[in-house]
């Protein structure tokens, strides 16, 4: 009877050993390497940061794109900007044209060229930022035209077609937590703290975080440390 207890003992202290490991939520630190995640599993991205210096962690940072060439790769609810060089001065300004049901123009602005140094166009005057909120799923151009407002378009005019390919979301960043040095579980030297990123993976698939140290409501510049995880959702 004794030997069957015992046995009956360590069966049950195995299990909830193995439902301990299978329950456990991985923390990453590492931006250089992939986080191998199942669907509707969680993780973790521990980051130092000191927000008394009033910078802090922006997840998902927005990116600029200059080069029509290159998809724009996106998520629905993300946000991205396309630079291009411009010279108001000149009459001419460009002229844009998407599918409003898929993408949301949520500002424009220009900078001349000693405010744009990160993006600075030859023989531009400044540079024009646009930039767009991804609304749906699907797949869209935004064409782009450099022409005079008050002029019918021509073959002669400098086009640009930008493709964008939008997916539904396939993270949701569950909670954020700030823990000062002491009570933290990961030191992190230099940092005054860590700030702690749980992440849920929703759907399969191969995806990018990036995170941008910055002060909040600033625009994020070539300055700003920057920080891509690569996920792997199986």
């Amino acid at each position: 009877m004794k030997k069957f207890v015992i046995l009956i003992t360590v069966a049950v202290i195995a299990i909830s050993l193995v439902a301990g490991c299978v329950g456990e939520i991985k923390t990453y630190i590492d931006a250089g390497q992939t986080i191998d995640i199942g669907v509707d599993q969680e993780f973790v991205i521990a980051l130092g940061a000191n927000p008394t210096t009033g910078y802090d962690w922006e997840v998902g940072g927005v990116k600029t794109y200059t080069d029509e060439g290159k998809t724009i790769d996106i998520g629905v609810n993300q946000e991205f900007i396309i630079a291009i060089g411009a010279n108001p001065t000149t009459g001419y300004g460009w002229e844009v044209s998407f599918d409003e049901t898929i993408l949301e123009l949520v500002e424009k602005i220009y900078k001349v060229a000693e405010e744009a140094e990160e993006y600075k166009v030859v023989g531009a005057g400044g540079v024009d930022y646009f930039r767009f909120k991804a609304l749906k799923a699907g797949e869209t151009e935004i064409t782009m035209v450099y022409k005079r407002r008050w002029e019918e378009p021509t073959p002669q005019d400098v086009t640009k077609v930008f493709t964008v390919n939008l997916d539904e979301t396939m993270l949701e960043l569950v909670e954020m937590t700030y823990k000062p040095a002491e009570e933290a579980e990961h030191e992190i030297v230099g940092a005054g703290g860590v700030d702690y990123f749980r992440f849920k993976a929703l759907k399969t698939g191969e995806t990018e975080i990036t995170m941008v140290y910055k002060r909040p409501g600033e625009e994020t510049t070539a300055q700003d440390e920057t920080k891509v995880f690569t996920v792997n959702i199986e």
